[in-house]
């Protein structure tokens, strides 16, 4: 474990790594043959908050001493790195992003950089790779880096990366997208771009490596049998390709399939042996039917009633907000999803499983309307929601947000019903995670908050956060010693203050944004 991005100044020694214990490349294991590579960056040392993790699977094992290569493999005679990838595995979403990678560059020198990272694999270097005459008390390179790009046939170095970690040009950080994302988002000398994230300080790297697949033990059915509540012995197998265990025996494996999410069985007996899972669904090839699994019983779809009833049903399971979905699946990822927080109509949102721990629901994303001269009257956020603002003139809007470079809002009517904590982000001011202590942003009621910073935007005053809500005729402000921020939905009077020092400033917002704005969400 590394909990910084640099690597050049990391030892090397013959001893065990503990993925919790001090810092150092293991040499060990210079010699041994390896087939994956992988590369885990947290922002902190749990592996619960990790925001990237990927993996090469190398096309031909080799010695972990060899890693870099030179003119083969796909990496180039000036610009080495790891070549000879077969193909490159994202492993948060566990799905295989491109196997027409082929180098992830680490560095143009030989001596001081990649062909000295391979010496540190296989022997100690006290110093790290970087100095190569040891207590010379200079840095001899100021490159080196592992990255992968989802769309391109290189990265790092001189190509841009879905995701980077360590240095370049002597800019050193960790760069990743959203979870999932396969665009580029790290741009060269540890610069984001297309929403990536940049983290030059504290940040957590496991380099990781694997010498083989593990093999299955078994490949033949596997038969169990189990008592009931009531005294009944039953008979189970296994299903050696999708894993659970179904009612019957391995000689009767081979009627039932799982195919794309529905259970496909030949006959009646055959269907009365299925667990009843509820919600499952499955087909019958001999009266060419579809059941739905009730709980106790088996349901045919088909009737336009049948059909309504279905509805009902999953109606039932839907939930009010992000935070319930992920209450439910503490798996769920970042992405839209439909809720019903009242009993209006179903709608879709987008969620932030992920940021603060994650459970967010996306209700507000607005802009300005004169960025440019910020603290001029002209100047205000747009759009608004339909919150309680009688003498603001910018359009109002009812239409959910998707992402977060789309406008909208969702009904403010909705808001205390989806919950009453608040995220605001911004990419000129510093993120912020209030709770209600008397007052509410969800229903107009002035009074304290408990905030705190979780992301410095701007460079001024990283220390500071708001701590009281205040509702004005043109929108709700939040408070420090002054504006913080003020979502002002008027053009002829005042501005939308992003402060992050929290005193009404207009200028100490960060300035040459292209796409400026922000967003709310709930939980």
């Amino acid at each position: 474990m590394k909990n910084s991005p640099v690597t050049w100044n990391l030892p090397s020694n013959e001893k065990p790594v503990d993925p919790m214990g001090p810092p150092h490349w293991s040499s060990k294991f210079g010699d041994v043959n390896i087939e994956d590579v992988a590369i885990q960056i947290s922002t902190t040392k749990n592996f619960e908050d990790t925001k990237a993790h990927w993996s090469y699977r190398l096309k031909i094992k080799r010695a972990l001493g060899n890693l870099f290569g030179v003119g083969s493999g796909g990496c180039t005679d000036f610009h080495s790195g790891i070549g000879n990838v077969s193909y490159v595995k994202d492993i948060l979403t566990e799905t295989v992003v491109t196997t027409k990678f082929n180098c992830s560059q680490f560095g143009p020198h030989t001596d001081l950089g990649w062909g000295r990272m391979n010496f540190c694999l296989r022997n100690k270097c006290s110093k790290g790779y970087d100095a190569f005459i040891e207590g010379f008390p200079f840095k001899l390179d100021s490159h080196g880096s592992f990255s992968y790009s989802a769309s391109s046939e290189f990265s790092g170095i001189t190509h841009g990366a879905t995701a980077f970690v360590d240095c370049d040009a002597g800019k050193c950080c960790a760069c990743f997208g959203p979870k999932g994302g396969r665009g580029h988002y790290c741009s060269r000398e540890c610069k984001a771009v297309n929403g990536g994230i940049i983290l030059n300080g504290q940040v957590y790297v496991w380099y990781w490596i694997r010498t083989r697949m593990p093999e299955r033990l078994w490949k033949r059915c596997m038969e169990f049998k189990m008592k009931t509540e009531t005294g009944k012995v039953e008979t189970y197998y296994i299903d050696r390709k999708t894993g659970p265990a179904h009612k019957g025996t391995c000689s009767q494996q081979f009627q039932t399939f799982l195919n794309e999410g529905t259970l496909l069985v030949k006959n009646k007996e055959s269907f009365n042996n299925l667990l009843p899972v509820p919600g499952q669904i499955s087909y019958r090839e001999d009266n060419k039917k579809l059941y739905v699994n009730k709980g106790n019983e088996w349901d045919a779809i088909g009737s336009e009633k049948e059909l309504e009833k279905i509805e009902g049903r999953l109606n039932e399971i839907t939930k009010k907000s992000c935070k319930d979905i992920l209450a439910a699946n503490k798996f769920a990822i970042s992405g839209i999803y439909s809720i019903q927080p009242a009993a209006s109509k179903l709608f879709q949102v987008y969620c932030d499983m992920e940021t603060h721990g994650g459970g967010w629901t996306f209700v507000y994303s607005y802009t300005f309307t004169n960025y440019n001269s910020f603290g001029s009257g002209s100047n205000a956020v747009t759009p608004r929601p339909n919150w309680p603002a009688r003498t603001a003139n910018v359009p109002i809007s009812t239409t959910p947000p998707l992402s977060e470079s789309s406008l909208g809002a969702v009904d403010w009517n909705l808001w205390k019903n989806i919950g009453k904590e608040f995220m605001v982000k911004s990419n000129i001011n510093h993120w912020i995670v209030c709770q209600p202590n008397g007052g509410s942003l969800v229903t107009k009621k002035n009074g304290l908050m408990r905030c705190q910073n979780i992301k410095n935007v701007a460079t001024a005053c990283s220390g500071v956060v708001p701590y009281r809500v205040f509702w004005h005729n043109v929108g709700p402000t939040l408070h420090a010693s002054s504006y913080y921020y003020y979502f002002n939905g008027f053009t002829r009077y005042h501005y939308p203050t992003h402060d992050p020092c929290g005193k009404n400033s207009g200028s100490n917002h960060k300035n040459g944004v292209s796409n400026p704005g922000g967003q709310i969400y709930l939980r």
